[in-house]
């Protein structure tokens, strides 16, 4: 016959009102710990997909330009200030330049790319890297337009500059240089951040440096 439960055993069965609010004490210091946990690890990965996807899209530009210079020739770079980009006489004539200066940084490389004009005749046409400083870091490519004849090939105005760099990406320094040798080594480094809030900037630096194949 089974055994009825009597009052006192029902209260030595549950649980008191102490071990209630020490077991919510502990389960809510559990929850805190693990949902901090739970913060970092998806800021971690924001942080990490907007510096893999910043730097992939950078990383192709530069391969590009890199294919473009080794493929290329009558390279020149110079201290840009400004002013009107026009090719006269196989250089770059804006204001203020110095072709290839020994000291100073350099902000403008120019050079005739293996890409031919639909024109005919066709010619080579002219491309160039600028890294300009205002309205903030950037740096830019320009080319001549695609019909452009052998006549007016080393004599006329390169089209805009648009920027290479992503729009998620924020530049703040960048070093540029050539050598002297037959065949230059050309040297670009670029650093910034990517990223608009400050828990998921992620800072970088990324380089190229390509040498022409012919002089």
């Amino acid at each position: 016959m089974a055994r009825s439960l009597s009052i006192n055993d029902m209260k030595n069965r549950a649980f008191t009102l102490v071990e209630m609010i020490v077991s919510l004490a502990l389960f809510a210091i559990v929850a805190v710990v693990a949902l901090a946990a739970l913060v970092k690890i998806i800021d971690a990965n924001n942080k990490a997909q907007t510096i893999q996807a910043a730097v992939t899209s950078l990383s192709f530009s530069l391969d590009a330009m890199s294919r473009e210079l080794r493929s290329g020739s009558s390279i020149h770079c110079y201290v840009a200030s400004g002013g009107a980009l026009t090719i006269d006489g196989n250089y770059l004539t804006p204001s203020g330049t110095v072709d290839c200066p020994p000291s100073g940084t350099p902000n403008l490389i120019v050079f005739q790319s293996s890409t031919m004009s639909t024109a005919s005749p066709p010619c080579q046409l002219w491309y160039a890297y600028y890294v300009v400083s205002s309205p903030s870091l950037q740096l830019e490519k320009a080319e001549q337009p695609s019909d452009t004849p052998a006549s007016n090939c080393n004599s006329t105005a390169l089209g805009s500059f648009t920027p290479v760099v992503p729009s998620n990406v924020v530049l703040t320094s960048y070093q540029m240089s050539m050598s002297s040798d037959q065949f230059p080594l050309i040297f670009l480094a670029l650093s910034g951040y990517a990223g608009n809030k400050e828990q998921t900037k992620t800072y970088f630096t990324v380089q190229t440096a390509a040498s022409p194949r012919t002089p």
